[in-house]
């Protein structure tokens, strides 16, 4: 009887500890709504090619990972600029606070408006859902909204790995470089 007690308790120990041992895993919705959201939107659509071809896209729902720059509430909504930074989707939990490592690359700027009420927060990582609607004369580009999740500053980071389109869409690690390793 001892001896199975020495075999299970070990187990049963390193099963409660799950949730603090290191590791990676797919980028999770907050919520079912997120989750339909996510199943529709396309992440291999960025800004420039929406710049390219607006047309194109205007039915299209995109899912585009950026940082809050500026938060206008005048007008009777919330109207945010952020700027686009390359994301991989993939959470990273170990010691450190940070857990979404954004390239420093992107393709500038974006904008959408939400309703009163919505907390957006300059220097936020930013998770905008959204159809194309317009590219400005200065090539920001306007989403209509559908939903947006943020995540506080000290949970991402964007100097640790360099990426673009072509790591994302081909895997060429020619696009990618470590920039440091991330310690906290």
């Amino acid at each position: 009887m001892n001896r199975i007690a020495i075999l299970i308790l070990p187990s049963i120990a390193v099963a409660g500890c799950l949730s603090i041992v290191p590791g990676s895993r797919p980028y999770t919705p907050a919520d079912t709504a997120e989750k339909q959201l996510l199943s529709q939107a396309r992440r291999d659509v960025f800004p420039d090619d929406v710049r390219a071809n607006p047309d194109l896209y205007r039915a299209t729902v995109v899912l585009w990972s950026s940082i809050v720059r500026k938060v206008d509430t005048s007008e009777g909504n919330v109207t945010v600029v952020f700027e686009h930074h390359y994301w991989d989707f993939i959470e990273d939990y170990s010691a450190r606070k940070a857990i979404a490592f954004l390239s420093p690359r992107g393709e500038g700027n974006f904008k959408a408006a939400f309703p009163l009420g919505v907390k957006v927060t300059v220097g936020d990582m930013a998770l905008v859902y959204g159809t194309p609607d317009k590219v400005e004369s200065d090539g920001t580009v306007v989403l209509a909204e559908r939903s947006i999740r943020t995540l506080r500053q000290e949970l991402y980071a964007t100097d640790v790995w360099d990426y673009g389109r072509a790591f994302l869409l081909k895997n060429d690690m020619k696009d990618f470089k470590v920039l440091r390793v991330p310690m906290r």
